[in-house]
């Protein structure tokens, strides 16, 4: 079930992909302050002893750049912003450590 909060970010993500489609100068900035802490927060809690703690970071901008790129592919109908960016970076996370095999790469990583 959908708190307040999710619905206003579900509403404030799906306003700010639309004017982001229109071509709005200030809406790639706008989804950058809102949804970046979000999933930097939501990657660190699922992974929080990773051997790199900024690779969370590294992966959650890759997932931001990579939408803001090509905002198209991305669909209200199907996920909220803000779950969509984070199903992103974590599969940019997985990638960025695939690529680095550290000695310590942890086998439950989220």
């Amino acid at each position: 079930m959908e708190t307040p909060d999710d619905i206003d970010l579900r509403l404030r993500g799906n306003d700010l992909h639309l004017r982001l489609l229109d071509g709005d100068v200030t809406a790639s900035t706008e989804i950058a302050e809102i949804f970046l802490p979000i999933v930097v927060g939501k990657l660190q809690k699922w992974n929080p002893n990773l051997h790199d703690p900024h690779l969370t970071d590294m992966a959650a901008d890759d997932a931001l750049i990579s939408y803001l790129q090509r905002p198209s592919q991305y669909s209200p109908t199907h996920l909220p912003l803000d779950k969509y960016l984070i199903m992103s970076a974590r599969g940019d996370l997985l990638h960025l450590l695939r690529k680095q095999q550290h000695p310590g790469f942890p086998k439950n990583i989220q």
